[in-house]
């Protein structure tokens, strides 16, 4: 069983990488509304709000790498982090635990800020194990992430409030993408979602036959891998 979940990580992967070599060939890459940077005097700070930073999934940033690999602060979270990558934007981190737990903290420092706790409970079912492993998206002051209670959350990213939620058909494992006022997540009802990202109105949703994953988009168009290995 182990293996075969092993497998399904392996193609997940895969799928995400051939995601990205699609999007990079591109001769027109898609302008997300989030800002990339933030100038403070003469010094700028380049977020991370998504997973590979933004909706084409580009995994660039123009910000400098570190010289040397220092630890500059750790914070112990009450669950482990599977899958799971962090968001950063406006001086903050985000990060979900196993245990259905949206962490905020203070970027720089490494306080903590908010918890965030769904309703989920971790599954055991069949031998196979089935935490939250959703990373998480940020834009315009609000955080977007899915979790194994099978809600698509929007959380005020100062408080961590809950401003509107979305029932699925099934556990949210997907990383979430946010491009253009919309929200892009996968659920294990085999459905990808979109939602409003103000309202939480469901603008459409489509059947793609198996897991799907996370999304990447691209001018109008959005490629998306699911189980079957198939891009959509």
């Amino acid at each position: 069983m182990k293996s075969s979940i092993s497998e399904k990580i392996i193609k997940i992967l895969v799928i995400s990488a051939v995601l990205t070599l699609a999007l990079l060939a591109s001769e027109t890459p898609f302008q997300t509304a989030i800002s990339q940077s933030v100038t403070q005097g003469e010094q700028s700070t380049y977020w991370w709000p998504m997973f590979h930073h933004d909706a084409a999934f580009t995994g660039y940033s123009e910000s400098l790498a570190p010289n040397a690999p220092n630890m500059l602060w750790n914070y112990t979270l009450s669950g482990g982090v599977m899958c799971a990558s962090p968001a950063v934007a406006d001086g903050r981190l985000f990060i979900q635990s196993e245990d259905n737990v949206v962490y905020c903290l203070n970027a720089t420092s490494g306080a903590f800020l908010w918890k965030h706790v769904s309703e989920g409970t971790i599954e055991f079912a069949e031998g196979q194990y089935h935490p939250n492993r959703a990373s998480a998206a940020v834009a315009d002051g609000k955080v977007f992430v899915g979790s194994i209670d099978d809600f698509m959350y929007c959380l005020n990213s100062t408080n961590g409030e809950v401003i509107w939620r979305y029932k699925t058909g099934d556990d949210l494992f997907s990383f979430v993408t946010v491009a253009e006022g919309k929200v892009l997540t996968g659920s294990a009802d085999f459905y990808l979602y979109c939602f409003n990202s103000e309202t939480g109105a469901l603008v459409w949703r489509y059947f793609a036959g198996d897991w799907p994953f996370n999304p990447a988009v691209l001018t109008a168009r959005f490629l998306q891998g699911a189980m079957t290995g198939s891009l959509l």
